[in-house]
């Protein structure tokens, strides 16, 4: 029953850091051409799944993380002059990302750069197709298909060029996240409960401005 506790307390913990980051920053950087959001807040999701995954060890539990964020991320839908699906995107976005990293999670982890790299760019390239399956579904029900993804050329550049800058990103993040473990792995920082605290509040506050 503890270790159940523990894990969804880590679930909502890391989750709740990504769902903020992405109704901050991320409502910001959709405001911007489309392009920017998704190449630099999927490398920012992945670094806080792969620190979920490292205390976690469970590919399920990512899920969790994912759901946790888009829940949050929703929030947006109460902010001035939204649009329902710079919204509603994004947020399937978010769970696109939790799970194809979850299903290559072992390949990030792997110490082996080449199976690392695989890991990464594997996952940036295959969120996105999913994702313009999935928008090509919206299209069948709304009759309207974004400009980003209106042509061949476009849907190429959204999938490949973005997605291959995006992995890049993330390879670069990955190894300072990796570097920063190892210089400082042996410093004691703030209890996990404390920090579990701290972010769960700012998660209730956001809940409750969601519902009043």
């Amino acid at each position: 029953m503890k270790d159940n506790k523990e894990k969804l307390l880590a679930i909502l913990f890391f989750g709740s850091i990504w769902g903020i980051f992405e109704a901050s920053i991320g409502y910001v950087l959709h405001l911007l051409p489309t392009f920017i959001a998704g190449t630099i807040m999927f490398p920012i999701g992945m670094t806080i799944l792969i620190a979920a995954y490292s205390k976690l060890k469970s590919r399920n539990a990512l899920l969790g993380v994912a759901a946790v964020a888009m829940a949050i991320k929703s929030i947006d839908f109460l902010l001035p002059n939204i649009i329902l699906f710079k919204t509603l995107n994004p947020m399937i976005a978010i769970l696109l990302e939790g799970a194809f990293v979850a299903v290559l999670i072992p390949f990030i982890m792997n110490s082996k750069v080449t199976k690392k790299f695989i890991g990464i760019i594997g996952a940036s390239l295959l969120w996105r197709s999913a994702f313009v399956i999935m928008m090509f579904m919206q299209f069948g029900f709304t009759g309207s298909i974004a400009k980003y993804l209106a042509t061949p050329a476009l849907i190429i550049g959204f999938v490949i060029v973005n997605g291959l800058i995006s992995a890049l990103i993330g390879i670069m993040i990955n190894a300072l996240q990796t570097i920063t473990a190892r210089e400082f792995g042996n410093v004691r920082f703030v209890p996990f409960k404390s920090r579990f605290i701290t972010v769960t509040s700012l998660f209730v506050a956001l809940l409750l401005t969601y519902i009043l």
